[in-house]
């Protein structure tokens, strides 16, 4: 009986086309962490926090005479997450959220990974109701990091910072809206889609993903007088039938920021249908699969094995 020579060449390609289309892999559970701290007139403020299996989130606030501040933050399984924090008078807020995650290729093949993710929208500022004096001031930041084995593969920050001078504004890394430059106090951005080339991981190896998201205000500022009404035609003011303008007190200035969204829950999923909690807030997509060098060398050995056993074939039908 003969067989056709490209029989079993066809049968060894087909075979490692398969392994170069092998993309499995298994996620462990995500590991969350919702932090918040506050102050007012240098109290601090006791955290309030909540956990359960689905996520975590954690409340600061302090009120004083001399200001208030906040922090707000919370983190979910199936990747939504947000952090705010505001500063008022004599007083500061911070939040902290952050997402891991580990995934290990079990595909048995070298993979090369790229990581996708969402940024929803957010923004931060300093606003003055009354001009500063010297020694006061108003700042706001956020801070945001991917880190793939523990080396930050993609990061964004941005602050400002307004004093009796002016303000002024900074940025570093990923520039999350390029068109506002937050010169006026104010730097926001709507959502997007991102993505980090990771490079190639070796069949069994670990990617130990995080995301850290950070924001924190700060308000060392005094109040200011202004008329809040009364003395309208002698009446109303600070007694009945006077002319007398009332006079009310606020805080000169606030410092406010805001990153994330907890009620938008649009991310981009984790690919893996059985992983925890319905997914995660990163996807990792193997761009292509890159056999080991042992699998190499098994498909070429097989391939020649293929080509030889055809010209053999083909000289025994020659004698026939």
């Amino acid at each position: 009986m003969k067989y056709p020579a490209q029989s079993l060449s066809s049968m060894t390609l087909a075979a490692l086309l398969g392994m170069l289309g092998a993309t499995q892999a298994a996620w462990a559970a995500p590991v969350l962490q919702a932090t918040s701290a506050a102050s007012a007139n240098s109290i601090p403020a006791t955290p309030s926090t909540f956990t359960t299996t689905a996520f975590v989130s954690s409340n600061s606030q302090s009120i004083d005479l001399l200001g208030s501040g906040s922090g707000r933050s919370f983190a979910s399984g199936s990747g939504a997450y947000y952090v705010g924090a505001s500063a008022t008078g004599l007083a500061s807020g911070a939040a902290l959220a952050s997402f891991a995650n580990s995934y290990t290729n079990t595909s048995g093949l070298a993979q090369l990974y790229t990581l996708n993710f969402h940024i929803y929208g957010g923004g931060i500022s300093t606003n003055l109701a009354s001009s500063l004096i010297t020694g006061e001031s108003l700042s706001t930041s956020y801070s945001a990091k991917i880190k793939v084995n523990g080396n930050i593969v993609w990061n964004s920050t941005a602050t400002i910072t307004q004093t009796d001078t002016g303000i002024t504004s900074a940025k570093t890394g990923i520039d999350l809206n390029a068109g506002d430059d937050g010169t006026d106090g104010n730097y926001s951005w709507g959502g997007g889609y991102y993505n980090v080339v990771l490079g190639s991981f070796a069949d069994g190896a670990t990617l130990n993903i995080e995301a850290i998201v950070e924001d924190d205000a700060f308000a060392n500022v005094g109040t200011y007088s202004f008329d809040c009404g009364g003395g309208y035609g002698g009446y109303g003011g600070n007694g009945y039938g006077g002319n007398v303008v009332a006079t009310c007190e606020s805080f000169k200035g606030a410092a406010n920021a805001s990153y994330g969204d907890p009620i938008d829950l649009t991310g981009v999923a984790n690919p893996d249908p059985a992983s925890p909690n319905g997914g995660s807030l990163f996807q990792l997509n193997p761009t292509n699969a890159v056999p080991e060098p042992a699998s190499l060398a098994l498909a070429g050995l097989a391939l020649a094995a293929a080509a030889g056993a055809g010209r053999r074939r083909k000289r025994g039908a020659g004698r026939g």
